[in-house]
């Protein structure tokens, strides 16, 4: 029983982390004047339902997301690095009203020396240190509301973290490539989109070796 709750308290932690970044895409795009056709997170698609207008297609592993946008190719640079920026954004903010929720910003450091994962799972994704045991599933174990809340701010805060770097498939990436089509002009889009999925199939490939 507590195994089963455990993958179900890390399902939810992991589809709420997902969808507080998508959402900021897509509420942000449509502050821009975008028209968002649709919010995925995760497969295979389990239901569909509703949030602000937008359909949001929920899946069974929530290992990867992404807004639909109507006109994405037809942007121009400044607003494409807006978009890219505001789901990082959004994760980074809801993370410290988790963190405050939990007690305040005066007790996240003693709460942190037990619980925070930020870190090691940063290092991890280099391959510089392996992820620290009992880790999420321990920790949804005992399924304390304290600990859910804090295990939420831990992968919103580790989201923002990562999707900032400079890969092409990730929000940092598209945030430089947006500056460099607003120096170099449309022909940069060409270039992202032959590297999007290479960088994808490397990044895969790079979790794997390090292992």
């Amino acid at each position: 029983m507590k195994e089963i709750l455990a993958f179900t308290g890390i399902w939810v932690v992991l589809t709420v982390a997902m969808l507080v970044h998508e959402l900021g895409h897509a509420l942000v795009a449509g502050a821009l004047g975008e028209k968002v056709e649709e919010i995925s997170l995760g497969l295979p698609r389990l239901f569909t339902f509703k949030l602000f207008g937008i359909p949001v297609r929920v899946g069974l592993l929530p290992l990867i997301g992404g807004t639909k946008l109507d006109s994405l190719l037809k942007m121009r640079w400044l607003k494409k690095a807006v978009i890219a920026l505001s789901g990082p954004v959004f994760n980074f903010a809801f993370a410290l009203c988790c963190y405050y929720a939990v007690g305040g910003f005066d007790q996240i450091a003693s709460l942190a020396e037990d619980q925070f994962l930020v870190i090691p799972t940063v290092k991890s994704f280099f391959g510089n240190e392996s992820l620290p045991t009992p880790g999420l599933t321990a920790l949804f174990a005992s399924m304390t509301p304290k600990n859910v809340i804090f295990a939420i701010g831990d992968i919103n805060l580790l989201l923002a973290i990562l999707n900032m770097l400079p890969i092409p498939v990730l929000d940092g990436g598209r945030i430089l490539f947006a500056f460099l089509e607003g120096v170099f002009g449309k022909v940069v889009n060409n270039i992202q989109a032959i590297l999007i999925p290479i960088s994808f199939i490397l990044l895969i490939l790079w979790q794997v070796l390090i292992k």
